[in-house]
């Protein structure tokens, strides 16, 4: 077991962001930088909050004190290897896994206890679960958004961490780095959609928790190095033959997952679902107004809305076949699963759903099997002979 507070999390941090400079990636290496400093002051004692995934990041940003998400910190932490597959207790019972890994975190002393939690209803109830139990057990004051009242509740969190920590950064600072951001998300997602796969899929699944960054200069820095090397690769990109649309998560437990997976298949991943968050702009005079509305117009909040950008996404791009792959111990992303299948067998495009649980595992072989009908082109769908895309569930 890690020793309480030594300092770890960080020093392996430090360790991978030297990794990725080493491969050139400097995308990556800023990346892990940002969360690297921001581990270090935690570690050293400085105040922090734990957030849901989509609490705005720009309140995280303004006010004087860290943020961790849940999410991402898990997904660092498990990337790093300072909790392993296996060695994480499956506590609280009634929750995801992911925050399973959060309670250990905070039970073997890696991180300190958080001075507030952060939570939004959306679109996981399980975090929400967390958040309760972390208040109930450990004392931690928690301000809960709910979905009816967002505005007003964003603005009470606001004023009320405030008038206690004071502000880090002048709003209308945050907001202009947060368009920054913005802009250069969909500057690259251009060239995503103009050169399928011109990004390794593995680094866009690590990077899309960079979401919870805009506002920081942090996510200006890594979405500039993004950008660089993606234009880099223009001259010599070559448009793959076989393309997948990835949707939901992959086993954290393995760095290398969607490599294996191109290599089994025979093709490339050339988008990712959680890559296709689109942040709307956020104005100073209507500040929380706006974030509610942004919240509401987002990519999960309609099951509707999620569909539509999903198919739009596989028609456009042209992908050659659709990969779910859920989470198993989600409340969210499971039951929505056969809800995609419609539209795709209509426009012959094999939508094959795999999953286990991306944090305690293992994947089971069963999934490698059908990957390999993937790769031998058994889920065509072809309307010469009739045959649909076949949906698996585990």
């Amino acid at each position: 077991m890690i020793g309480k507070m030594n300092g770890e999390f960080s020093k392996r941090l430090n360790l991978a962001a030297r990794l990725f400079e080493a491969k050139g990636k400097q995308y990556m290496a800023a990346y892990l930088r940002s969360s690297q400093r921001r581990i270090e002051k935690i570690e050293g004692g400085a105040p922090y909050a734990v957030c849901t995934y989509y609490f705005p990041s720009e309140i995280a940003a303004a006010l004087n004190l860290e943020f961790l998400y849940i999410e991402k910190v898990v997904g660092l932490a498990m990337g790093v290897g300072i909790i392993r597959r296996g060695s994480i207790a499956r506590q609280p019972e009634a929750v995801c896994s992911y925050q399973q890994a959060f309670c250990n975190l905070l039970d073997m002393g890696i991180l300190p206890k958080p001075k507030v939690i952060l939570g939004v209803p959306f679109p996981c109830r399980d975090a929400i679960s967390l958040c309760r139990f972390l208040h109930s057990r450990h004392a931690i004051p928690f301000f809960e958004v709910k979905s009816a009242t967002m505005a007003r509740d964003f603005q009470h969190v606001v004023q009320s961490l405030s008038a206690q920590l004071g502000y880090r950064e002048s709003l209308p600072h945050v907001l202009a780095l947060s368009a920054q951001a913005t802009a250069l998300k969909k500057e690259v997602d251009t060239y995503r959609r103009r050169y399928p796969g011109i990004i390794e899929s593995e680094d866009c699944m690590n990077l899309f928790t960079i979401e919870n960054d805009f506002g920081l200069p942090s996510a200006v820095t890594v979405l500039q190095e993004l950008l660089r090397n993606v234009r880099s690769r223009v001259p010599l990109y070559q448009e793959p033959a076989y393309k997948i649309l990835w949707m939901g998560l992959v086993p954290l437990y393995d760095s290398s997952f969607l490599k294996k997976v191109e290599q089994t298949v025979g093709g490339s991943i050339v988008m990712e679902e959680m890559w296709l968050y689109d942040h709307r702009p956020i104005g100073y005079q209507h500040f929380y107004d706006d974030l509610a509305h942004r919240i509401r117009q987002s990519f999960f909040y309609s099951l509707g809305r999620r569909q539509n950008v999903i198919h739009k996404t596989a028609e456009r791009m042209k992908v050659s076949a659709v990969v779910n792959f859920l989470q198993h111990q989600c409340s969210f992303l499971p039951r929505t699963a056969k809800s995609f299948s419609e539209r795709f067998v209509q426009a012959n495009i094999p939508y094959v759903v795999l999953g286990c649980d991306v944090i305690h595992g293992p994947v089971p072989e069963w999934i490698w099997g059908q990957l390999k009908r993937l790769h031998r082109r058994e889920y065509h769908g072809s309307s010469e002979n009739g045959e649909h895309p076949v949906t698996h569930h585990g």
